[in-house]
């Protein structure tokens, strides 16, 4: 029927007073019109596909230091932008992304992404660039004190709460950004945390760790029965253990005793303003019995306020702002109230890695999965995958210092299991996000 259309579309171009005069061709008019539509949709496409293809990584940094909580804080942001990627060297590491480039306006979801202990803010480079590219903001810290070149915190009974306490100052950092801040959409804040992450992430969603748990967690029958040894148990890492825990007593103990003190203190300033304040009404009234004329008022003493001894250590680590959590081979399973693990009413995912030598997932994630609460959690199994396959490609002096750590899929698995991680994650917040 688009026939006739191309003559009577020129005939309407070149003689537009015909459509006003009498005897004018019937369907001129509506033909014109679809050719005017053809030629709309046709400028219009490729302006939309190049939108599209336009949807690119920006990147930048965060650095904060905090003397009063001695938190230092290395960050790495991936946000969406327009402007097309460049090739970003950041010490050993090489990537593309936009750098400096403008962050498109919001409000996007934000997910603060926590490394496993031998990662850095750039380990996931690939991982956070794949994710600003579908629309979320994705911040990467390197965990002072628990990364591949610091790790005075692993394996001590600080490594759990300062990574959460670090976690909790880098989405303060980003909420008062004066870009980042406006285009983070605050009812879509996750966490999305592997390794030793994820435990800490659970003690931001609420959860507590009791010591006490571990001294019969290797002799206990059930473990025994399970025909499959639990890593944790083995002589090197039971050692860790038995000083984590003993340093979670210790810690617990000074609560309790800095607690005491300063009750007592609150009860001896109460009693020495109590005495102050009789002191002063005598000498008041001695001094009103004194004057022939009326005491209309009488100068103030000076107020002593006896120093108090300082609060024991913060340890309520809950944050709220956390919307929803992706913990990815978590671990310290034994360690946690299974009461505090039942009370979580947030979205959860957590990832088992069937190759994690430490983090076995019949010991850990499934585990945890089945401590919670069944209708906030969800368990996947990634197969063929371990934590460090999980990160970016090593540069080629870290691929050469570190071959264990660096090589233990080949670069085509990586890729197929980073895909995998990505649909994983893109699928477990948009649904918890909605």
């Amino acid at each position: 029927m688009f026939q006739r259309c191309p003559a009577q579309a020129l005939t309407w171009i070149s003689r537009r007073r015909a459509f006003r005069a009498p005897g004018r061709a019937k369907g001129a008019l509506p033909c014109v019109m679809r050719v005017l539509v053809l030629l709309a949709l046709l400028i219009w496409t490729p302006a939309i596909s190049a939108a599209a293809d336009s949807f690119y990584a920006g990147y930048r940094s965060l650095v904060s230091w905090r003397p009063g909580t001695d938190i230092r804080l290395d960050a790495a942001v991936w946000y969406p932008t327009r402007t097309r990627p460049g090739t970003v060297k950041a010490g050993a590491w090489t990537f593309s992304a936009a750098r400096g480039a403008a962050l498109l306006p919001g409000p996007w979801p934000l997910l603060i992404l926590s490394p496993d202990s031998s990662g850095s803010r750039f380990a996931h480079h690939d991982l956070a660039a794949r994710l600003a590219g579908q629309g979320f903001v994705v911040v990467v810290l390197t965990h002072d004190g628990d990364n591949a070149d610091d790790m005075r915190f692993l394996y001590t009974n600080l490594h759990l709460p300062t990574r959460a306490r670090q976690l909790k100052a880098a989405l303060d950092l980003v909420l008062a950004d004066p870009q980042l801040g406006k285009a983070v959409d605050t009812q879509k804040i996750g966490l999305l945390a592997f390794g030793g992450g994820g435990s800490a992430g659970l003690l931001l969603a609420g959860a507590t760790l009791t010591p006490h748990l571990w001294a019969p967690y290797c002799a206990s029958p059930a473990l025994k029965s399970g025909g499959i040894p639990d890593p944790y148990c083995e002589p090197r890492m039971a050692a860790h253990m038995d000083g984590i825990t003993r340093g979670m007593l210790h810690q617990a103990d000074a609560i309790m005793e800095a607690t005491a003190l300063r009750d007592q203190a609150l009860k001896a300033r109460a009693m020495t303003m109590a005495r102050a304040r009789d002191n002063v009404n005598k000498n008041a009234a001695r001094l009103r019995r004194g004057q022939r004329r009326p005491l209309t008022e009488l100068p103030a003493p000076p107020v002593f306020t006896p120093l108090l001894p300082p609060l024991p250590a913060e340890h309520a680590l809950t944050d709220a702002r956390f919307r929803a959590m992706m913990l990815i081979s978590p671990g310290y399973s034994m360690l946690f109230d299974p009461n505090s693990l039942k009370s979580l009413n947030l979205p959860l995912s957590l990832v088992g890695l069937d190759r994690d030598p430490l983090h076995r997932p019949e010991r850990q994630a499934l585990v945890l999965r089945e401590l919670l609460a069944s209708s906030t959690a969800e368990y996947t199994l990634l197969t063929g995958a371990d934590g460090p396959a999980l990160q970016a490609l090593c540069p080629p002096d870290m691929a050469q210092d570190l071959p264990d750590l660096c090589r233990t899929v080949s670069p085509g698995e990586r890729e197929a299991l980073h895909r995998r991680l990505e649909g994983l994650i893109v699928s477990f917040f948009q649904r918890a996000f909605r």
